[in-house]
């Protein structure tokens, strides 16, 4: 569903360029002359082929440039490129939103109902274009099911997966790739920095498990497990 949705907003934006543009004062550059080159894609599209070059374009985080730098030799070019991917990404966000409503609600309508207007409504158009949003979406998102989503050593759901006071091995590695997609999405967009207080909670959360199971101990052995979890959640973060 949520691949028949987004390709029909990419059949819509293709169908607009049988249609005049208002204003075509922001096609320029290899997106010139291009049915989705507008707007800020065009300045994606100009860092991805020349890098940095104005002083306006650091205001456009590194990324998706590279992303499209990278993805640009298999496909028709930067632009193609780029709505390839942001197509992947619109997809698999829809995908990653059920899978956390579903580890939180435990209601499969509820989960669904979110996802379907995740992807319905309007400004989800820009998910299937040539901005940051998809990317955005779906690396928050993996990082957020990382955390809640997916217990280690557990198929099913559980919305006690953050609560591991003492992290196995297998937990430890499932919340470094949540930093890391918390922090592949803060080179993404700037307000991707606030993720890291999904970090912070979960630091927090692991402190005070320890210390309700230290609760019979004495007083140095609850701060010394304390300690330890503020040490590992601090790295995580």
């Amino acid at each position: 569903l949520a691949a028949a949705a987004h390709a029909a907003k990419l059949a819509l934006m293709l169908g607009a360029a049988l249609l005049p543009d208002y204003d075509s004062s922001a096609n320029h550059s290899e997106a010139r002359s291009t049915w989705n080159g507008v707007w800020d894609s065009v300045f994606y599209v100009d860092i991805a082929t020349d890098g940095y070059q104005y002083e306006q374009q650091y205001a456009f985080l590194p990324l998706l440039p590279a992303l499209l730098r990278w993805l640009g030799p298999y496909t028709s070019g930067m632009l193609w490129a780029g709505l390839f991917l942001s197509y992947i990404c619109a997809v698999s966000s829809a995908v990653l939103l059920w899978t956390l409503s579903l580890a939180i609600t435990h209601n499969p309508q509820v989960s669904a109902a979110a996802a379907l207007l995740f992807m319905l409504n309007p400004a989800s158009v820009f998910h299937v274009a040539v901005y940051t949003e998809g990317l955005f979406s779906m690396l928050t998102l993996l990082g957020l099911c990382l955390l809640y989503a997916w217990h280690p050593g557990s198929p099913q759901v559980n919305t006690s997966a953050l609560a591991t006071p003492a992290p196995s091995p297998v937990g430890c590695v499932r919340l470094w790739v949540a930093a890391l997609c918390f922090m592949l999405s803060a080179s993404t967009r700037s307000n991707g920095i606030i993720n890291a207080g999904f970090l912070v909670h979960a630091a927090a959360q692991s402190v005070l498990l320890a210390w309700g199971q230290q609760s019979q101990g004495s007083t140095r052995s609850r701060w010394q497990a304390i300690c330890r979890q503020l040490q590992w959640g601090a790295s995580q973060t």
